[in-house]
């Protein structure tokens, strides 16, 4: 009889510190899940002004690439069902125009939910006029899309039909409703849409190509990137007619090489194991400064000018 008793509460010893562990653990989890959410409301609302004229490319909780503009005091979710935002452009409306890439490997140019263009050839680099009623983008036409040379800059009316042609290169920006700003392997160049005419900018030194370029919203600064290191040459624009820019600095990036321009600071991204940092750098005297830390739920790809 005493060996049953003891048995019987042995057994009810050992049940019971095993119901204590199991929920000391799914507490522990849950306060962190909760801590967690909480935290990370908390820090997206305490955003630092300077940084929410920019968008993000980032993975949406559904699992594909959406963009994240903020609204409301909160970054908002843009995204498109069964596909991945690789590229977006903003109207100073806030509406976007996005390039997408399918599950069934298609490549897409939106507005909104409206698919305008659709092929199987790689496109990047989208753009919107300022009266919002034209977009830009690279799409490659060569094999190779590391090479900078086989990439063609394309427009698109913003109620679709067939693109045009314009020339060879990457990362269009709008100077004005007629004139794009092209980045080519050797060279940085305008282009009339009504003449064709190009004209040289400035000349690549370097012994690789200009890999991208970014320019900012104002359009007073801009920013090229080298394709072989993690160099950015910036400059500041001290002419529209003709284009003229003059030299500021040359910066070295995190890897990466996602970044954005304000009129006085370059934005970057750095990934650490446990948080994503924005990185600004003063244009004038380089210095770095880390303005803000994003934890691991939420994890960007790409900043990006929420327009032009």
């Amino acid at each position: 009889m005493k060996d049953s008793l003891l048995r019987h509460k042995k057994v009810f010893a050992i049940s019971a510190l095993l119901v204590l562990i199991i929920a000391g653990a799914g507490y522990t989890l849950y306060k962190k899940n909760v801590y967690d959410r909480v935290s990370y409301k908390m820090n997206v609302r305490q955003v630092p002004e300077e940084l929410r004229k920019f968008a993000l490319l980032a993975r949406t909780p559904q699992g594909n690439v959406g963009v994240y503009a903020w609204k409301n005091a909160m970054y908002s979710a843009l995204s498109a069902q069964n596909a991945d935002i690789t590229s977006a452009a903003f109207a100073k409306d806030g509406a976007a125009v996005v390039i997408t890439k399918t599950s069934e490997g298609l490549y897409e140019v939106r507005s909104g939910d409206v698919v305008l263009y659709s092929s199987d050839a790689q496109k990047r680099d989208i753009s919107l006029s300022p009266d919002g009623e034209l977009i830009a983008f690279a799409e490659l036409i060569g094999k190779e899309a590391n090479d900078p040379a086989s990439w063609s800059v394309m427009t698109l009316t913003r109620a679709g039909g067939t693109p045009r042609a314009i020339t060879q290169g990457t990362s269009p920006h709008f100077l004005s409703a007629d004139v794009l700003l092209v980045t080519t392997p050797t060279s940085l160049m305008t282009v009339s849409l009504t003449s064709g005419k190009e004209e040289a900018v400035l000349e690549h030194k370097s012994r690789s190509a200009f890999d991208t370029s970014v320019l900012s919203s104002d359009k007073s600064v801009l920013a090229l990137k080298d394709q072989g290191t993690n160099a950015v040459f910036v400059y500041q624009i001290i002419g529209s007619t003709p284009f003229k820019v003059s030299a500021l600095r040359t910066q070295t990036l995190p890897l990466g090489g996602s970044f954005a321009l304000s009129n006085t600071k370059m934005y970057a991204l750095r990934q650490n194991p446990e948080h994503t940092e924005f990185v600004s750098y003063d244009l004038m005297d380089g210095k770095e400064s880390t303005v803000y830390r994003l934890f691991k739920q939420f994890r960007p790809l790409q900043i990006i000018s929420t327009h032009e």
